[in-house]
């Protein structure tokens, strides 16, 4: 039996310039990851992506212009916690910061898989070591 806890947003600019969207951690600019976070009480992941994206990012999701890509089990124990990844394919409006302390930008893999990205660093590699094998990478 598995709980899903958590979800993240795979992002890729436009521009096809191979970066992708992150956020930093509340107050530390340098501990990025993708936008995303927990799932709510009787929200399905999917609901929850499309929210935690617009709250942290100020876009639009739709949810034809996504798709599940990874699935992490977090933290192993009595219930199996897993968190969701999904590719967001487009979205309406421009990216920003939508609370102090957080910094919404473009930046490249090496940027987000660098080891100061202490919280979600290990989350990250493990994401990008599985899309190796996906048709998911920059469009």
């Amino acid at each position: 039996m598995s709980n899903v806890f958590g979800v993240c947003a795979l992002m890729w600019h436009p521009s096809k310039d191979g970066t992708l969207l992150s956020i930093s951690r509340r107050d530390q600019p340098d501990n990025i990851g993708l936008p995303g976070g927990k799932v709510d009480p009787g929200e399905t992941p999917e609901e929850a992506v499309i929210r935690e994206v617009w709250e942290e990012t100020g876009v639009t999701v739709a949810p034809s212009d996504m798709e599940f890509i990874f699935e992490r089990l977090d933290q192993p124990g009595e219930t199996v916690k897993v968190a969701r990844c999904f590719l967001v394919r487009k979205w309406t409006g421009h990216p920003r910061a939508m609370e102090n302390g957080f910094k919404v930008r473009w930046v490249t893999v090496p940027e987000l898989l660098d080891p100061r990205n202490t919280t979600f660093g290990h989350y990250n590699r493990m994401l990008f070591d599985h899309l190796e094998h996906l048709d998911t990478q920059c469009p």
